[in-house]
């Protein structure tokens, strides 16, 4: 049996909880890889609170942001694939600065 190797492991300990920031950091960290497939890193993300929960809300990002996103390997589509609806082009608050708006329609 192969055991996956990875280059190194990062642990994601916030202080209160996880919330959106330790998330994307750990998606951010998860995805990076250099050309061989064995310099993947490890991510484990340790949560304060004893159980997850999900509220419903909307998760404002700036425009700026959500260009940076979408250059990491294979994030729109995963956003996607678990039922978020994202913007199209020109669909901000503010055209200079602005902002995208995901929302989860699958509650």
């Amino acid at each position: 049996m192969s055991q996956t190797t990875y280059k190194f492991r990062v642990a994601v300990v916030p202080f209160g909880g996880c919330g959106i920031s330790g998330l994307s950091l750990a998606t951010f960290i998860s995805k990076f890889k250099d050309n061989d497939p064995e310099s993947r890193i490890a991510v484990n993300i340790y949560e304060a609170k004893p159980e997850v929960s999900t509220l419903g809300a909307g998760v404002g990002i700036w425009k700026r942001t959500w260009q940076a996103l979408q250059d990491l390997n294979g994030f729109k589509e995963d956003v996607l694939a678990k039922g978020f609806k994202v913007p199209i082009d020109g669909q901000y608050k503010c055209p200079n600065a602005g902002y995208a708006v995901l929302i989860n329609c699958s509650w």
